[in-house]
């Protein structure tokens, strides 16, 4: 009886809480956004490389890329790789799928371009260990099929392997040329650019990007390379080995390569739940705790912005911290488009303003599937 009093109370304080709360979060994101703008007026591009005839070095590069079902993508792929400037590089390509991906690869076999079959059931870890035996170079640099290389990206992160003595690199990615009106991608994107632009960038960072990254041959082999067998999460897996080894892995956010992005629910969905579900799987076995309870923390998260709603249907104080949360989530998001549209010069149509809240909850029930799926045998190495 008594807590139902209390009860009571509270909910007769929801609408005046509730509407203070709402203030202070829009009255937070206005000086977020002036500092926002002020960081994006004061960015300076990044410092220009030296040519590539002024490097100390230029050591062979073997570019080490699995491909499974990119037929739509491949030859792209591989002709971006062709017409790099940088002059020792080779191409190995482990190609395989029901669509052709193989075929169209192997008409581009040559010295510098070397292409095996890829089987099914394979998985992308098996075929990067089967191809990194006929790297040649002491330098390895990963991709993936459906990303387009180019000479400002690619130099940007060999030079720091190659003439800063680093053993390991990563850089960033941005969508595809034609993808980059689509609101969809454009949602995704915003976050990338946004954390680019206005927060401190590492020297060093945890984590691999599949689509840009870079790693000394020697430093590989100390890792264990891809020897053990891994279902899912390659990229995180080799960045956890890398660093168990001692090698550092330098951040090149001035390094952009361009990747598909997800244009569709379906594809997004499964891209996002694999990639919440490594951190947790592999982070626990491998006593990655940071990234774990980065993992934890996204997964409760997600399962709390779906179930506070259905605490507010018996007590109205619950849906006070819900709005003011959610307020604050798409205030952010607004501005993450506007810190996107101020950096790269894209217009932001209404379109994808809208498409914010919907994206939200999207979000949300990933989070929250990720981490059931951890918990799941038939899920948890789901590609």
């Amino acid at each position: 009886m008594m807590l139902r009093t209390h009860l009571n109370r509270f909910n007769q304080l929801a609408l005046p809480l509730t509407l203070l709360g709402l203030a202070g979060v829009v009255a937070h994101n206005w000086r977020l956004w002036q500092r926002d703008r002020a960081m994006v007026a004061q960015r300076e591009p990044p410092a220009p490389l030296p040519p590539l005839s002024a490097w100390a070095s230029l050591p062979l590069v073997t570019i080490l890329v699995a491909a499974w079902n990119e037929a739509d993508l491949i030859a792209a792929n591989i002709e971006s790789v062709r017409a790099l400037r940088y002059p020792h590089k080779q191409l190995v390509l482990c190609a395989g799928g029901s669509d052709q991906t193989y075929q169209i690869a192997q008409r581009y076999a040559s010295e510098q371009v070397q292409v095996l079959e890829q089987h099914a059931g394979e998985g992308k870890q098996a075929a990067l260990e089967r191809g990194l035996g006929l790297a040649r170079g002491t330098l390895i640099y990963f991709t993936d099929a459906d990303c387009l290389l180019d000479d400002e990206a690619f130099e940007r992160l060999i030079y720091v392997l190659a003439c800063e003595g680093e053993q390991a690199a990563t850089g960033i990615y941005q969508p595809l040329q034609h993808q980059r009106q689509h609101a969809f991608v454009i949602s995704q994107w915003a976050g990338i650019v946004y954390l680019n632009a206005t927060q401190p960038q590492p020297r060093y960072i945890t984590g691999l990007s599949g689509a840009n990254s870079g790693v000394q041959r020697t430093a590989l082999a100390r890792s264990g390379g891809f020897s053990t067998p891994i279902p899912s999460g390659t990229d995180y897996y080799l960045a956890l080995r890398l660093r168990q080894a001692g090698v550092a892995i330098r951040h090149v956010p001035a390094s952009v390569v361009a990747t598909r992005f997800a244009t569709n629910v379906p594809a997004y969905v499964r891209q996002q739940r694999r990639w919440l579900r490594n951190l947790l799987v592999l982070g626990y076995q491998y006593h990655d705790w940071q990234h774990v309870r980065h993992a934890l923390r996204t997964s409760c998260i997600g399962m709390g912005m779906l179930t506070l709603p259905l605490w507010a249907m018996h007590w109205r104080i619950a849906g006070g911290p819900w709005l003011i949360l959610l307020t604050h989530a798409l205030l952010s998001r607004l501005r993450y488009l506007e810190v996107l549209r101020a950096t790269v010069g894209i217009p932001i149509k209404p379109m994808t303003y809208l498409l914010q809240l919907p994206l939200l909850i999207l979000d949300w029930t990933i989070w929250s599937r990720a981490g059931l799926d951890s918990l799941l045998p038939p899920t948890r190495w789901r590609w």
